[in-house]
């Protein structure tokens, strides 16, 4: 599968421009700043606003990484040494699937995590 973008957004750094032309001769290139104009100020409030989520006591994101993040920070220092680090990584992974088995057998989650 090949990856051909349509349209990318960046700032107007003259080497992202040069480089994007040789890879994706025809891409069209916008300014970063009109993906938040179309997205954020003009596009549709449903896209991006949180208060439904927070009104069902649902999380305020939905990404997954932003999630694991916050997990990882709570459960270890700013530089844990490997040993811990990996450690940590296997009990959230653990809990992970901990959580994933009770889904599937028809237990029902109120926390999201």
């Amino acid at each position: 599968m090949q990856f051909n973008p349509v349209r990318m957004y960046v700032d107007f750094e003259k080497a992202i421009h040069t480089a994007a032309n040789v890879v994706w001769p025809s891409i069209q290139k916008k300014k970063l700043i009109t993906y938040f104009e179309e997205t954020y100020v003009l596009g549709k409030i449903d896209i991006w606003s949180v208060y439904n989520r927070v009104r069902l006591e649902h999380s305020r994101t939905t990404n997954t990484a932003e999630s694991w993040q916050r997990k990882l920070n709570r459960l270890t220092s700013p530089h844990p040494g490997l040993h811990k680090f990996i450690t940590i990584v296997q009990k959230i992974q653990a809990e992970t699937e901990s959580r994933i088995k009770m889904l599937i057998s028809g237990d029902q989650i109120n926390e999201i995590v």
